[in-house]
């Protein structure tokens, strides 16, 4: 084994400018970096927000899928809609939880609506979607989402609860 291949054992192909880093130099190195842990941690919720980051990447693939499914279904009755599979999303935000809506049209005057929680999903178990004639309750997934199918347009209002039936959010009325 030559000496590059014994470098790439200890630190695995470092940059240039880290090869010539002696022991006393990686200690003073290892020292700032846990003064900037002390100093300037990372945010406490920022794996949820990663978390939440991912599952919309995932939401904008899903709403595709569906809205070519949606279209599909059209093109066979016969209708055509520039506007029908517009989809916009909502982001209501507290101190503790943040929430994104995916409001979809289903074809005239109905909506379906997708959202997610972020921040501390695990305690979210349930949402009330209270509509301007009834009041629909669905449950919440482990990762926060949450799914209402076919409803009419009109205003809403969501309430996001606890188990123990607790309010952890609720939006003002909004438009869908």
């Amino acid at each position: 084994m030559n000496d590059h291949d014994s470098s790439a054992l200890d630190g695995e192909h470092l940059p240039e400018a880290e090869q010539h880093l002696d022991a006393r130099d990686r200690v003073i190195l290892a020292s700032l970096a846990t003064a900037y842990d002390h100093l300037d941690p990372p945010p406490e919720d920022l794996a949820a927000r990663a978390t939440f980051a991912v599952a919309m990447t995932e939401l904008e693939a899903e709403v595709a899928a569906l809205v070519q499914a949606d279209d599909h279904d059209r093109e066979l009755a016969g209708v055509r809609s520039a506007d029908a599979s517009a989809a916009r999303s909502i982001t209501f935000a507290s101190d503790d939880h943040t929430l994104t809506l995916q409001v979809g049209r289903r074809g005239r005057g109905r909506r379906r609506l997708d959202g997610w929680i972020a921040g501390d999903a695990t305690r979210a178990a349930s949402v009330g979607l209270r509509l301007v004639d009834t009041t629909i309750e669905v449950d919440v997934s482990s990762d926060g989402r949450f799914v209402v199918e076919d409803l009419a347009e009109g205003l809403a209002q969501l309430s996001v609860r606890a188990a123990d039936g607790s309010a952890l959010l609720v939006t003002p009325s909004f438009q869908m």
